[in-house]
């Protein structure tokens, strides 16, 4: 079994160092075979070059996009390359490049995969969690946003919606491609995770969360969310959810 780490980056020149050094100190202590896709969407800060360095001595491939595309399309190209490396026993984990969610975690998350879940989100919202240093206003748009998900979806296990920080099984990541195709995520920003989350659990993922603090503290970059880019986007996944709904053709209910 292998292990991919997924980092989406734009413009994390100053987070990169730190985080890829506590990504291998938490593999190693945990003895878990690794390899990370560092996908760069158009930083100018020199995030590449800083990725490509520490690639002398860490197992680090880098993809690049010549232009900001947005975070739809910069996880998607890092889950479908981390698909195409797995078979269907192996694990993808995705992961934030600002620093501020802890890979000492991963280790937990994988043992959940392992018992058999498809999905394990890093939860903010699950007992036991914390934010930290954390706006006003993202806690505002985080809680509106994963109480019109709750309440429009109803997914059994699931609190957070729209975190980054998750593990995958990558047979439920190839189903979802497979089924999808380039279609399973089609969002162009952060609502995007809302969306891999609601199409795999449509396909019949089993989902979990584990707690774990998001440390805002820890994040030396600015932050690359707009907010009514972000509301307008997850409001429309929530709509085509909800017409979907309506409509009745074929929602999963549980």
């Amino acid at each position: 079994m292998k292990v991919i780490i997924v980092l989406p980056v734009y413009n994390e020149a100053k987070s990169l160092p730190p985080l890829l050094r506590r990504i291998e100190r938490s593999m190693a202590q945990a003895a878990i075979s690794y390899r990370m896709v560092v996908v760069d969407d158009g930083s100018t800060d020199g995030s590449s070059g800083i990725a490509r360095s520490f690639g002398r001595s860490l197992p680090v491939a880098i993809l690049e996009h010549q232009k900001n595309e947005g975070l739809g399309k910069t996880i998607r190209d890092g889950l479908r390359a981390a698909v195409a490396q797995c078979s269907d026993n192996d694990l993808v984990v995705s992961l934030d490049a600002d620093n501020s969610q802890p890979p000492e975690l991963v280790p937990e998350m994988l043992k959940r995969l392992e018992a058999g879940f498809d999905v394990v989100i890093a939860s903010r919202y699950a007992p036991g969690a914390r934010m930290l240093h954390v706006p006003v206003y993202r806690r505002l748009l985080s809680g509106l946003g994963n109480t019109a998900y709750s309440l429009s979806l109803r997914a059994k296990g699931v609190r957070d919606y729209t975190c980054g920080f998750r593990a995958y099984r990558a047979s439920i990541l190839r189903k979802g491609l497979q089924a999808y195709g380039r279609g399973l995520i089609s969002s162009p920003g952060f609502e995007c995770m809302a969306e891999i989350l609601i199409k795999l659990w449509r396909l019949g993922a089993r989902i979990a969360e584990v707690p774990f603090t998001l440390d805002y503290g820890a994040k030396p970059s600015l932050s690359k969310m707009r907010l009514g880019r972000t509301l307008l986007g997850n409001l429309r996944v929530v709509a085509a959810n909800l017409w979907r709904r309506l409509v009745g053709s074929g929602y999963r209910r549980r």
